[in-house]
């Protein structure tokens, strides 16, 4: 009765614990994507192998390019960055440059906690949050399915969404599956 009577108070205070407040969730949207450290881009320059190829976004948000050098993109998208590349080419290298830029690798995102691997996983496009957790083995036995945090990187704080398969990672999201209070 003594082992008893502690085990029923500790149950009862897990069925109490606080939910956080869940943020909405809304559909993936359809705005033009923003580039950001650590992604990839394919530059393609029609007719100049040597200004064709594959460049890494470093840490500072620029990548390096053929006779332009150092070229900030972070935050911009591939249309800017596009139009941006054809007019410094123009001005300075090619009569009526044909460039395109597309992302060749995103950026990873990463998920931790109550998971059968946590840890770093390439983001694909319109992943959603079950297809991470299923990327990461599942949950464990101890995971709280019914909301997830997430660290989006234009927020500095982590903030809880309810669990349901319409809510979309984008890349750099930092993802934490909690413990379930039960």
């Amino acid at each position: 009765m003594r082992i008893f009577l502690p085990l029923v108070g500790l149950m009862m205070m897990a069925g109490c614990a606080p939910t956080p407040r869940l943020e909405t969730v809304t559909a993936i949207d359809n705005a033009p994507y923003r580039i950001g450290a650590g992604d990839r881009l394919r530059i393609t320059t029609y007719g100049e192998q040597s200004l064709t190829g594959e460049c890494p976004v470093d840490g500072q948000g620029q990548l390096q390019f053929a006779l332009l050098g150092d070229i900030s993109v972070a935050g911009r998208t591939l249309a800017e960055v596009r139009d941006d590349l054809t007019q410094r080419l123009s001005t300075q290298y090619l009569r009526s440059p044909r460039v395109s830029v597309d992302v060749a690798a995103y950026r990873p995102v990463y998920i931790l906690g109550e998971i059968a691997r946590p840890g770093e996983f390439p983001y694909a496009e319109r992943m959603n949050v079950m297809a991470l957790i299923a990327k990461a083995g599942g949950f464990t036995t101890w995971a709280n399915r019914k909301f997830v945090y997430i660290k989006r990187e234009s927020d500095s704080v982590e903030r809880a969404y309810p669990l349901v398969p319409s809510l979309a990672v984008h890349p750099g999201d930092q993802l934490r599956v909690a413990q379930s209070p039960y």
